[in-house]
């Protein structure tokens, strides 16, 4: 059964129930290599996450074991991410994971507060709150710090 690395409000394990139908398991994890930031979706008036490239950093997030057919379902999500096959560390170790990510460099925006609160929702099932706080500190800043916005 295919691994599914889910980061931002689909950590949530209620969300993912409701985009896809179900899933057979989660655990934590973490996608090395990749750094969280926002960049403008107009479904959440704002920024929503994003992850890039970003060596020695680590994406906070989740793994689901889905069924085959789901897969289809996350490359239907939007056009403008695609999926990938990637080595997120979940248990302890690496596995092979499919992550939706970018198409393209985006212009990165800053989330708005409601949605902040549903990403922050989500991360918090998996890790621990002061965890994710600084993550979604660094996210933000990296949206204040960047030319592309």
């Amino acid at each position: 059964m295919p691994l599914f690395f889910a980061y931002g409000v689909s950590t949530d394990p209620e969300r993912m129930q409701e985009e896809m139908g179900g899933y057979k398991s989660y655990q934590t994890a973490t996608l090395p290599g990749h750094a969280c930031t926002f960049t403008y979706n107009p479904e959440y008036d704002g920024g929503a996450t994003t992850l890039l490239p970003s060596p020695g950093d680590e994406a906070l997030g989740a793994v689901y074991v889905i069924e085959e057919s789901q897969l289809a379902l996350l490359e239907e999500v939007d056009d403008e991410y695609e999926l990938h096959t990637l080595q997120v560390r979940a248990g302890g170790e690496l596995v092979d994971a499919y992550v939706l990510l970018p198409r393209e460099e985006e212009t990165l925006t800053l989330p708005s507060p409601k949605y902040l609160e549903r990403v922050r929702k989500g991360l918090s099932v998996h890790h621990p709150a002061e965890q994710v706080e600084a993550y979604l500190q660094a996210g933000i800043d990296r949206v204040n710090n960047s030319d592309r916005h």
